[in-house]
C-alpha cells in the first residue's frame, strides 16, 4: 500500500506500518536541527509528534502525504528549537546562528 492508502485505512497496523516508513526522515532531521540547546533524541520526540499530527490530520485533496508529513516534521522540530533556544535565553527570538535554511531538502 502506498503511503496515502495507509493513512487513509485508519486502522491501527496501518499507522504502524506509515510511521515505520518515516523513521529515517525523522532522524534524519533531527540530527540535522539538533542544537547546544536541544538534542537529537528531544527533536526525534517532537517529530514523531509532528507525524502523528500530519496521519490525523491529512487531507487527500491537498497533496501527497509524504509532503505533508515532512512539513509537519520539520514545523515541529523548528518550533522544538526556538522553545529550548527562548527559553535558555529568556526568549522566543532565534540567534542568527540559528538557520533553518542550511537544512537540506533531501528525498524521503
Amino acid at each position: 500500500m502506498n503511503d496515502e492508502e495507509l493513512v487513509l485505512s485508519k486502522d491501527e497496523a496501518s499507522k504502524s506500518a506509515l510511521i515505520a516508513r518515516y523513521v529515517p526522515l525523522v532522524k534524519s532531521r533531527a540530527a540535522l536541527m539538533k542544537t547546544r540547546y536541544i538534542d537529537a533524541d528531544d527533536l526525534v520526540s517532537e517529530g514523531f509528534l509532528g507525524l502523528l499530527n500530519a496521519i490525523r490530520s491529512y487531507n487527500e485533496t491537498k497533496g501527497s502525504f509524504a509532503a505533508f508529513a515532512k512539513v509537519c516534521v520539520v514545523n515541529k522540530m523548528k518550533n522544538a528549537v526556538i522553545s529550548s533556544v527562548g527559553a535558555a535565553k529568556g526568549t522566543t527570538e532565534l540567534d542568527d546562528q540559528f538557520s533553518f535554511d542550511e537544512i537540506e531538502d533531501t528525498k524521503l
